[in-house]
């Protein structure tokens, strides 16, 4: 094989990481916001919760979620505002954070929701 062939192989595999790593931060951002869904679910069942009970428990549960729907904001902009700034395995890692996030919010709200 020519050094030619050899450059090209290695730009397509280059073009090829960009794109996984953009559908990853395409996805990472999906979540982020998915995860800010559930947070809104979970202040809804919060909020509805402290206005029957007044305790410092469920204030601090709305503490809680309104503090991790700022984060959850936050990730949801900079997956979109630094995409092209987060290189190799940094973003399977935000990805995988943020996967893991959305899986145990499902669980809360999921739990709280049957509870409440």
């Amino acid at each position: 094989m020519g050094k030619s062939a050899a450059k090209g192989i290695k730009a397509g595999c280059s073009r090829g990481r960009k794109i996984l790593m953009s559908q990853m931060m395409d996805l990472g951002s999906v979540l982020a916001v998915l995860n800010v869904a559930l947070l809104l679910g979970l202040l809804f069942i919060y909020g509805r919760a402290y206005g029957s009970i007044k305790s410092y428990f469920t204030l601090g549960l709305l503490l809680f979620a309104s503090l991790f729907l700022f984060q959850n904001i936050i990730a949801a902009y900079s997956y979109l505002a630094m995409a092209p700034l987060v290189q190799g395995a940094a973003s399977t890692y935000i990805l995988a954070i943020t996967a893991v996030q959305a899986l145990g919010l499902s669980v809360l709200l999921f739990v709280t929701w049957r509870s409440h």
